[in-house]
Protein backbone atom coordinates (compact mmCIF):
# COMPACT_ATOMS: atom_id res chain seq x y z
CA UNK A 1 0.00 0.00 0.00
CA UNK A 2 1.49 3.37 -0.99
CA UNK A 3 -0.10 6.53 1.75
CA UNK A 4 0.36 10.17 -0.24
CA UNK A 5 0.36 13.06 1.89
CA UNK A 6 0.69 16.57 0.45
CA UNK A 7 3.50 15.60 -2.19
CA UNK A 8 5.15 12.63 0.47
CA UNK A 9 4.71 9.26 -0.56
CA UNK A 10 5.13 6.89 1.88
CA UNK A 11 5.05 2.85 0.71
CA UNK A 12 7.74 1.52 -1.86
CA UNK A 13 8.10 3.19 -4.87
CA UNK A 14 11.15 2.96 -7.73
CA UNK A 15 14.26 2.18 -6.06
CA UNK A 16 13.12 4.13 -2.79
CA UNK A 17 10.65 2.99 -0.22
CA UNK A 18 9.82 5.61 2.63
CA UNK A 19 7.91 3.57 5.23
CA UNK A 20 4.89 3.95 7.64
CA UNK A 21 4.07 2.41 10.94
CA UNK A 22 1.29 2.95 13.81
CA UNK A 23 -1.51 4.98 11.72
CA UNK A 24 -3.92 6.14 13.66
CA UNK A 25 -7.45 7.83 13.13
CA UNK A 26 -8.71 9.73 16.30
CA UNK A 27 -12.63 11.05 16.14
CA UNK A 28 -13.55 12.45 19.88
CA UNK A 29 -16.72 14.52 20.03
CA UNK A 30 -16.74 17.49 23.11
CA UNK A 31 -19.22 17.09 25.34
CA UNK A 32 -20.34 19.07 28.45
CA UNK A 33 -21.49 17.91 31.87
CA UNK A 34 -25.20 17.52 32.79
CA UNK A 35 -26.92 16.94 35.87
CA UNK A 36 -30.35 15.22 35.77
CA UNK A 37 -31.64 14.74 39.34
CA UNK A 38 -28.08 12.83 41.52
CA UNK A 39 -27.02 11.18 38.29
CA UNK A 40 -24.47 12.79 36.35
CA UNK A 41 -23.96 13.03 32.66
CA UNK A 42 -22.36 14.03 29.42
CA UNK A 43 -24.16 15.48 26.82
CA UNK A 44 -22.96 15.78 22.92
CA UNK A 45 -21.94 19.58 22.20
CA UNK A 46 -20.13 19.17 18.64
CA UNK A 47 -17.60 16.84 16.65
CA UNK A 48 -13.74 17.92 17.13
CA UNK A 49 -11.67 17.49 14.22
CA UNK A 50 -10.29 14.15 13.45
CA UNK A 51 -6.70 13.66 13.85
CA UNK A 52 -4.80 11.61 12.13
CA UNK A 53 -0.88 10.14 12.90
CA UNK A 54 1.47 7.67 11.81
CA UNK A 55 5.41 7.32 12.05
CA UNK A 56 7.54 7.91 8.78
CA UNK A 57 10.48 5.50 9.04
CA UNK A 58 13.36 6.91 7.35
CA UNK A 59 16.41 4.87 6.28
CA UNK A 60 19.43 5.76 3.90
CA UNK A 61 19.56 2.58 3.00
CA UNK A 62 16.32 1.96 1.21
CA UNK A 63 17.39 4.98 -1.16
CA UNK A 64 16.18 8.06 0.79
CA UNK A 65 17.60 11.37 1.72
CA UNK A 66 17.62 10.82 5.06
CA UNK A 67 18.22 14.53 6.23
CA UNK A 68 16.50 16.10 3.46
CA UNK A 69 13.58 14.55 3.51
CA UNK A 70 13.04 14.90 7.44
CA UNK A 71 13.89 18.08 7.48
CA UNK A 72 11.13 18.75 4.94
CA UNK A 73 8.63 16.55 6.66
CA UNK A 74 9.36 19.05 9.47
CA UNK A 75 9.22 22.02 7.73
CA UNK A 76 5.81 21.28 6.32
CA UNK A 77 4.58 20.56 10.09
CA UNK A 78 5.63 24.03 10.87
CA UNK A 79 4.03 25.54 7.77
CA UNK A 80 0.57 23.84 8.14
CA UNK A 81 0.44 22.12 4.68
CA UNK A 82 -2.73 20.77 4.12
CA UNK A 83 -3.81 18.13 1.61
CA UNK A 84 -5.93 15.05 1.27
CA UNK A 85 -5.00 11.62 2.75
CA UNK A 86 -5.30 9.05 0.25
CA UNK A 87 -3.81 5.22 -0.14
CA UNK A 88 -2.92 4.01 -3.50
CA UNK A 89 -4.82 7.46 -5.26
CA UNK A 90 -7.64 6.65 -3.52
CA UNK A 91 -9.29 9.11 -0.35
CA UNK A 92 -9.08 8.01 3.19
CA UNK A 93 -10.49 10.48 4.16
CA UNK A 94 -12.45 12.88 2.38
CA UNK A 95 -11.94 16.20 4.48
CA UNK A 96 -9.12 18.27 3.87
CA UNK A 97 -5.81 17.46 6.38
CA UNK A 98 -3.05 20.30 7.71
CA UNK A 99 0.05 18.83 9.06
CA UNK A 100 -0.17 20.36 12.35
CA UNK A 101 3.10 18.37 13.95
CA UNK A 102 6.24 16.55 12.51
CA UNK A 103 8.53 15.54 14.92
CA UNK A 104 11.30 13.70 14.01
CA UNK A 105 13.27 11.58 16.96
CA UNK A 106 15.00 8.28 16.68
CA UNK A 107 17.92 9.91 14.23
CA UNK A 108 21.62 8.08 14.15
CA UNK A 109 23.67 9.88 12.18
CA UNK A 110 26.98 8.38 10.72
CA UNK A 111 30.78 8.93 11.47
CA UNK A 112 30.73 11.22 8.45
CA UNK A 113 27.88 12.97 9.69
CA UNK A 114 25.32 11.52 7.57
CA UNK A 115 22.09 11.19 8.83
CA UNK A 116 21.54 7.27 8.36
CA UNK A 117 17.97 6.93 10.01
CA UNK A 118 15.68 8.56 11.56
CA UNK A 119 11.44 8.13 12.22
CA UNK A 120 9.29 10.81 11.81
CA UNK A 121 5.42 11.29 13.72
CA UNK A 122 3.27 13.36 12.13
CA UNK A 123 0.30 14.25 12.72
CA UNK A 124 -2.56 15.68 11.04
CA UNK A 125 -6.06 17.12 11.56
CA UNK A 126 -8.85 17.82 9.70
CA UNK A 127 -8.86 21.48 8.64
CA UNK A 128 -11.90 21.20 5.38
CA UNK A 129 -15.30 20.33 5.32
CA UNK A 130 -15.97 16.60 4.41
CA UNK A 131 -17.00 13.60 5.70
CA UNK A 132 -14.44 10.53 7.43
CA UNK A 133 -14.32 7.34 4.63
CA UNK A 134 -13.17 7.12 1.70
CA UNK A 135 -13.59 9.26 -0.80
CA UNK A 136 -16.07 11.57 1.22
CA UNK A 137 -18.19 8.59 1.99
CA UNK A 138 -18.88 7.92 6.06
CA UNK A 139 -17.50 4.89 7.11
CA UNK A 140 -19.97 2.58 9.34
CA UNK A 141 -19.96 -0.34 11.07
CA UNK A 142 -20.43 -2.50 8.62
CA UNK A 143 -17.69 -1.02 6.44
CA UNK A 144 -15.24 -1.71 8.76
CA UNK A 145 -16.25 -5.42 9.85
CA UNK A 146 -16.56 -6.10 5.45
CA UNK A 147 -13.17 -4.67 5.62
CA UNK A 148 -11.35 -7.07 8.47
CA UNK A 149 -13.62 -9.86 7.11
CA UNK A 150 -11.33 -9.28 3.65
CA UNK A 151 -8.37 -9.13 5.61
CA UNK A 152 -8.74 -11.79 7.49
CA UNK A 153 -9.52 -13.75 3.81
CA UNK A 154 -6.92 -12.72 1.94
CA UNK A 155 -4.35 -13.61 5.09
CA UNK A 156 -5.99 -16.94 5.07
CA UNK A 157 -5.46 -17.46 2.23
CA UNK A 158 -1.90 -16.58 2.08
CA UNK A 159 -1.37 -18.75 4.98
CA UNK A 160 -2.65 -21.83 3.08
CA UNK A 161 -0.30 -21.24 -0.15
CA UNK A 162 3.22 -21.17 2.19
Amino acid sequence: MELQFAGFSFGIKGSSALLFKKLKFTGEAETEDTDKDSDKNVSYKTAKPLKVSFTAQLYAGLGIDVEKTALNMVAAGRNGQTGYLTANGRRIVGAQLMMTKAECDDLEIGPSGRWVSASVKITLEQCGDGSIGNGGGIVTYTDVARTIATAKSRKSTVGEST
